[in-house]
């Protein structure tokens, strides 16, 4: 593995199909901390495009080449030597998101955006030279110097990268006019066999292997050739990444199909995880919310009179967390965004979308998980036939839609490694559906949803004797079961998947068996259980309802990490946000001071203490600009009454940023600099107001 680095020799605008309002007409890259990045895909077309430059006057360069390297435009199968290049990041830009978790001022992303941006404005001249009217426009800029790392993969030709790096200069949006100079250099990266070294396995013992997971970069996961995601990384493509790495060894003979299509290892869902990866499950289908209220019941696992509970309503798309007995829970969500892409135009000169047609280019938008969210999945089987996959479990693996291009790098942080032993002695069970479940009519030979084919099912796979369901003559429910449609799409025949029918992900049934038995905790019922289908978890009535299903916290966005703020060293950008969060009061304070005390200064001494100011900021080595103004040059000045007016002037000022001081004891420097600018600020608003009365006078 490698990295390319880019650094930014001018100011860079990526362009992300967006607007601000009327603020900003043309909005760059940056992701939901405020952080700017710059999309991997793009990089990967100039690379491209330099390619085929190299080409006209290097014999040695051919098609074949350059296919091998980047894919075919348009090809919808990539095979595993195609070139992976994903989006480019801020360099230590983990180190900035901790920062921004651990600092609340840091968490509106506005204000991380202006440290690494500015807005530049241009406008259409006419013949005459004179501005045409309307032709205002805003762009938003990263900053020149500003670098950039990302991660690449599968480089077949080192030699051939680096020149290809070193003819890309320029990029993003209004590239013939100063913005978007780069420099792209290839530096070495981490190895990504590191993983599976210490672990250590019995031939014939059962073992699960749990992948603790972190997208680096935005994911799609579709089920179907859809634009949208789901918000799980799903078996079928972690299947098909081991599946992929192990055929570049081995043939797809006996063995191959025995580890991924006979069902001898098994590949489960990643869900959602905490950032310590706690494990996360879809919420059961029975759990039901207050509507307007914080209030949660199950009415499968609790006994209530549901004449004292208000009006209630489902809870779908959350995900619970099975690790933790604390009476104050938290319910997880996904976090996605939409992303925006355009295939170029085979005519380069042609620099925007236009119309579908033949040689032309395309628009269209996906959806995707955020980068930056947590994962836990596992792969279950015996110890002889993990073995085979321990060679490829590495620090990170693709997958998904894309992932030759820009998305799916998914970093592997932690194996861990346990027997599956754990058995249970219970007369009541509650079996709960990890997964989507695919059942087929044994008569019909046709996909089921029929709940009493599930309960024969289960009997038969656990071995075990239910009591007949009579829950339609109780008053207590039996059951809660969804239903969904589970497909998938084959990319190497560029083909959907049949749709089948399935039970969905979170259904319940309350089962009472004949007579007290001991069970598993884990079982497998149905069809493509190879690539995490038909997952039943398997509980006591009683484990439920020793949890509390009470109260519940949204957490709308994962791996937030509590770090002490004292702790912290305040970096370049916590200072910046901490100065942007007070400015506006700043400003606000200081304007109502000037017009309260507008004409006690004349033009000519405005002019000269802005002057003085300046020269106090620029020769000051201390950072206390306001003491060596008022020690170098306002007690400098020869008139008492003047030098006494100008004091009084700034000893009121200073009271009136009292409350900010306050705030900013412990950062000194920032409040220097808001002092700063408070008092040319009033300086400046002293000087225009004295201008306005001179005009009216």
């Amino acid at each position: 593995m490698m990295k390319l680095k880019i650094t930014l020799m001018s100011d860079l605008c990526t362009g992300n199909g967006t607007g601000y309002g009327s603020l900003v007409d043309t909005e760059t890259c940056y992701d939901e901390y405020g952080l700017p990045y710059i999309p991997g895909r793009r990089v990967k077309g100039l690379l491209r495009e330099a390619a085929l430059e190299l080409q006209d006057w290097d014999d040695s360069i051919t098609d074949e080449m350059i296919n091998e390297m980047f894919g075919e435009p348009g090809e919808s199968f990539q095979t595993g030597s195609k070139l992976k290049l994903y989006d480019f990041k801020l360099e230590k830009y983990d180190d900035l998101v901790k920062d921004i978790q651990a600092h609340p001022t840091l968490e509106n992303r506005n204000r991380v955006l202006k440290y690494f941006t500015y807005i530049r404005y241009q406008t259409s001249i006419d013949e005459n030279g004179i501005a045409k009217e309307n032709s205002l426009r805003s762009t938003r800029v990263v900053k020149s110097g500003t670098t950039f790392m990302a991660q690449i993969d599968n480089v077949k030709d080192e030699k051939l990268l680096k020149k290809l790096c070193n003819l890309v200069h320029h990029m993003g949006l209004s590239r013939t006019r100063g913005y978007g100079e780069v420099k792209l250099d290839v530096i070495p990266s981490r190895n990504n066999q590191q993983n599976h070294q210490a672990i250590k396995l019995n031939d014939d013992t059962y073992y699960q292997l749990e992948l603790d997971l972190k997208n680096e970069v935005p994911l799609i996961i579709s089920q179907g050739n859809t634009m949208k995601s789901i918000d799980y990384i799903n078996g079928a493509s972690i299947l098909g990444y081991f599946a992929g790495a192990y055929l570049r060894n081995h043939d797809d003979g006996e063995k191959f199909r025995d580890l991924f299509i006979n069902g001898k290892l098994i590949f489960s869902n990643a869900y959602p995880s905490t950032s310590d990866y706690q494990t996360l499950m879809p919420n059961f289908l029975s759990l039901k919310k207050v509507k307007d209220g914080h209030e949660y019941y199950d009415d499968i696992i609790q006994s209530f009179d549901k004449k004292d509970v208000p009006q209630l309503s489902r809870v779908s798309n959350k995900y619970m967390c099975f690790d933790t007995n604390e009476e104050h829970k938290t319910l997880h969500s996904v976090s996605k965004e939409m992303v925006y892409h355009h295939r170029r135009p085979d005519d380069k000169s042609i620099g925007h979308v236009v119309e579908n047609a033949e040689g032309m280019g395309t628009f269209y938008q996906l959806e995707a998980i955020s980068s930056n969210q947590h994962f836990k999945g596992f792969i279950s089987g015996l110890g002889k036939d993990l073995k085979e996959l321990l060679p490829y479990i590495g620090t990170s693996m693709t997958i998904g839609k894309s992932k030759d291009t820009q998305y799916g790098l998914v970093d592997i942080e932690k194996v861990n490694v346990h027997e599956i032993k754990e058995i249970i002695m219970t007369d009541e069970i509650i079996a709960y559906l990890a997964s989507p479940t695919v059942l087929l009519d044994q008569q019909t030979l046709t996909y089921t949803e029929d709940k009493s084919t599930l309960r024969e099912i289960l009997s038969k796979t656990m071995n075990v004797e239910f009591k007949e369901d009579k829950s339609s003559d109780k008053k207590e429910n039996s059951s809660a079961v969804g239903y969904t449609t589970y497909s998938g799409y084959n990319a190497k025949w560029n083909l959907p998947k049949d749709a089948m029918k399935a039970f969905k992900q979170g259904s319940i049934l309350r089962i009472k068996l004949n007579k007290p038995q001991a069970l598993q905790r884990h079982y497998y019922i149905g069809l493509h259980t190879q690539e995490g289908l038909g997952h039943v978890y398997i509980f006591t009535l009683n484990e439920l309802k020793k949890r509390h299903f009470g109260q519940f916290d949204d957490a709308h966005e994962q791996g937030k990490e509590e770090q002490d703020v004292e702790n912290m060293k305040q970096t370049e950008l916590y200072k910046f946000c901490l100065e942007d969060k007070y400015m506006v009061d700043v400003m606000r304070l200081t304007n109502d001071f000037a017009f309260k005390n507008q004409k006690k200064l004349n033009s000519s001494t405005i002019g000269r203490l802005l002057l003085m100011l300046k020269e106090a900021k620029e020769t000051d080595k201390n950072q206390d600009v306001i003491k060596h103004f008022k020690e170098a040059y306002v007690d400098s000045i020869k008139t008492d009454a003047k030098s006494n007016k100008v004091k009084k002037l700034f000893e009121q000022c200073d009271t009136t940023l009292k409350d900010i001081e306050a705030a900013l004891a412990k950062y000194p420097d920032v409040y220097n600099n808001l002092h700063y600018k408070a008092y040319r600020e009033l300086l400046l608003m002293l000087k225009y107001l004295n201008r306005e009365v001179e005009v009216n006078e």
